[in-house]
């Protein structure tokens, strides 16, 4: 619709590729918990599931502990 809208305009229509973009989100969760918790600035954070206790997100420094999850 925006395309026959520029044409009626006198725009000339342009041929695109749809862009595809890859967001690697691991510490989302985890910095969000620290926005709202300051406490956890500078420790190491595990952010888990509601009911069944599956790790969703883990900080940096918990990475470095080497902890098996």
């Amino acid at each position: 619709m925006v395309a026959q809208a520029a044409l009626a305009w006198g725009g000339r229509r342009r041929e695109t590729t749809p862009a595809i973009a890859l967001i690697d989100c691991n510490n989302f969760y985890v910095s969000c918990e620290r926005v709202f918790n300051p406490k956890l600035h500078g420790r190491p954070v595990v952010v888990l599931s509601n009911n069944d206790g599956c790790v969703i997100a883990r900080s940096n420094d918990y990475v470095e502990l080497k902890v098996n999850v």
